[in-house]
């Protein structure tokens, strides 16, 4: 198991623990700049479409894509993975959304590995005709519905041997 953190100062006392403690940290578009691939080289890239859901703005494609963009350019340290754009809690939607994404996402920036966000409202029999073309499953959506389906979905994950990421658990202090 590998813990990701949400990023913090390079330079700040929790900084110093994430890297003794071997865990990594998340990059979202809106914090790239307080990035620094040498002090944090474990790390994943999320899209940012939570907190433009949770903001009720419309998600920042371009800042995502400049993102990948920049870390592409890290070509000594590659995230672990990438989550695919999806739409917060819209089932269906966000499936078919990160669905066109991906394709564009390996044509762009075919080195990553990519997750597809899972949302609430999505189910197995919805997943297992695509599970394939994602490396990565990452459990995304509600509290609530992440609670209730978190351990099915990493048992799937693992079944389609899949890695599988639970987003936002918890707060470290």
């Amino acid at each position: 198991m590998k813990v990701y953190l949400g990023l913090v100062s390079r330079n700040s006392r929790k900084a110093k623990e994430i890297r003794k403690e071997g865990w990594g940290v998340v990059v979202v578009p809106s914090l790239i700049k307080k990035f620094c691939h040498k002090t944090f080289p474990l790390y994943f890239v999320d899209n940012g479409a939570f907190t433009c859901w949770k903001n009720k703005v419309p998600f920042d494609d371009t800042a995502f894509l400049k993102t990948l963009e920049f870390v592409a350019s890290i070509k000594e340290t590659p995230p672990t993975f990438v989550v695919v754009p999806d739409k917060v809690a819209e089932g269906l939607r966000s499936l078919d959304f990160s669905l066109c994404w991906l394709e564009r996402l390996k044509r762009e920036f075919p080195n990553f590995r990519y997750a597809l966000a899972l949302q609430d409202g999505m189910e197995i029999k919805h997943i297992e005709p695509v599970v394939h073309q994602f490396d990565w499953l990452f459990v995304g959506g509600t509290t609530k519905w992440k609670i209730r389906w978190g351990e099915l979905w990493v048992k799937f994950a693992h079944t389609h041997n899949k890695k599988c990421h639970i987003g936002r658990v918890g707060i470290v202090k």
